[in-house]
């Protein structure tokens, strides 16, 4: 992320500009903490900016799956649609060595059942090998491309969310402006359940328009209570 960290927060920037003024959204960072601003959700873009460009972590750990749960958690309780959006270079790596940290199987049932969209942006990253001593003395390092974690892409297609991937990071501020601009161009559909039974349901969509992509949920889970009650 060190070489890409200046893209990032201009991505970032030009996602939070195209929020309609009903959007309300909080930006989150993760490395050494998962830290999650401001207090409340917001629709104050120019408030998110100054988080943007002042409030965020440098590089470190990366405790992914972590960090989407805590997202999740602070969706909680608000109303209308719910989406978080991820980006990352590689792969989980808390690096703290607890115990409780979350899997992707948690995280992705969790998001089904709270009825939370995750979107996701994977960036292939370069990384630089070191040196390495052998028979005959320092051997060259080198350049190998790492791939971000290939759950990402997972979780956002069963969880009704689209996955971007992309081997250049000067694309980014476009795609994330895509991502915005998907959002406030769809359609919702729904339907009621047979039975609320508190258990998970395989769902399919098909559409009879050739070039469609559709995305959906590939799951629901039919809740006898709204997630929260007692």
């Amino acid at each position: 992320m060190r070489g890409n960290f200046g893209l990032v927060l201009a991505a970032a920037e030009a996602f939070v500009r195209r929020l309609d003024p009903g959007d309300k959204a909080r930006i989150g960072s993760f490395a050494e903490r998962v830290t999650i601003e401001p207090a409340n959700f917001t629709s104050d873009r120019e408030a998110l900016i100054r988080i943007l460009r002042a409030g965020l972590q440098p590089p470190g750990p990366s405790p992914l799956w972590n960090a989407i749960d805590e997202s999740i958690t602070s969706l909680r309780e608000q109303e209308g649609r719910r989406v978080v959006l991820v980006f990352s270079d590689g792969a989980d790596a808390p690096m703290n060595f607890k115990l409780n940290n979350r899997s992707v199987m948690d995280v992705m049932r969790r998001a089904q059942q709270e009825n939370v969209m995750v979107y996701a942006v994977g960036l292939q990253s370069t990384l630089l090998q070191p040196r390495s001593a052998g028979r005959g003395g320092l051997s060259a390092g080198g350049l190998t491309s790492q791939r971000p974690d290939p759950a990402l892409a997972r979780i956002a297609e069963d969880t009704g969310g689209g996955y971007f991937e992309m081997n250049r990071a000067e694309n980014l501020e476009s795609t994330f402006a895509g991502v915005a601009d998907e959002l406030h161009h769809q359609y919702a559909l729904g339907f009621e359940p047979p039975k609320l039974d508190d258990k998970m349901h395989k769902v399919e969509v098909k559409v009879g328009r050739p070039g469609t992509k559709v995305r959906a949920r590939k799951e629901y889970f039919a809740a006898s209570e709204k997630p929260g009650q007692p």
